[in-house]
């Protein structure tokens, strides 16, 4: 008998701080049984993000993929604090969202953020506890690199289940000028980000 210890997910490489990258997904889902926010909110935004360690790894290497999730409430604050959804979509947005708004994200996808990331010690995985608005990420979406970066929001995993690290699928020969991770095309190079730098805690 051979008993292997095979890891439940793939262990993050992301450092405490903050990483650039791009919000690809919000699907709405259960919440667990047992989760806190279930008797308010019985469904759940995930928040699918794509990041990379730094600008210079764009997009030429593969991101890791990350979860986050909030209550599906969509709220400013008034008697209570403003709902997690709605602070993170002003926070990309870059404005106020005025009262009875519709944000449509599906017109959005794949949208420029930065994403602070934490590590609690001895865990293998990240997690995103806040994000902001990148313009500069613009600068990279040509249609076949956004093409590349919403097909990483497929395949979710258990919400209950930490995220593992997902990498960017093989991709078959590019067409002449077609974007791949292993070959960019020239790009601007990365502007210096109003967050004041992308690895700060």
């Amino acid at each position: 008998m051979i008993m292997k210890n095979t890891p439940p997910i793939t262990p993050s490489n992301l450092t405490p701080g903050r990483h650039p990258g791009y919000l690809l997904l919000i699907s709405e889902e259960p919440t667990p049984e047992g989760w806190p926010m279930r008797e308010q909110s019985p469904t759940m935004y995930r928040w699918t993000f794509c990041l990379w360690p730094d600008p210079s790894h764009i997009p030429t290497t593969a991101p890791e993929v990350q979860t986050a999730v909030s209550s599906t409430k969509f709220s400013p604050k008034g008697k209570f604090q403003a709902s997690k959804a709605y602070v993170w979509t002003t926070q990309l947005l870059g404005r106020q969202i005025a009262p009875g708004e519709s944000v449509d994200y599906d017109k959005l996808y794949p949208l420029p953020c930065v994403c602070k990331v934490e590590r609690d010690p001895g865990k293998d995985f990240a997690k995103i506890t806040d994000v902001e608005r990148w313009e500069e990420g613009a600068q990279y979406l040509t249609p076949d690199f956004k093409t590349l970066l919403l097909a990483l929001a497929t395949d979710d995993p258990e919400p209950e289940a930490p995220q593992p690290v997902r990498t960017a699928p093989s991709a078959p020969a590019p067409a002449p000028g077609a974007q791949t991770w292993g070959s960019a095309p020239a790009q601007p190079a990365p502007t210096t980000t109003t967050s004041g730098g992308w690895n700060r805690a």
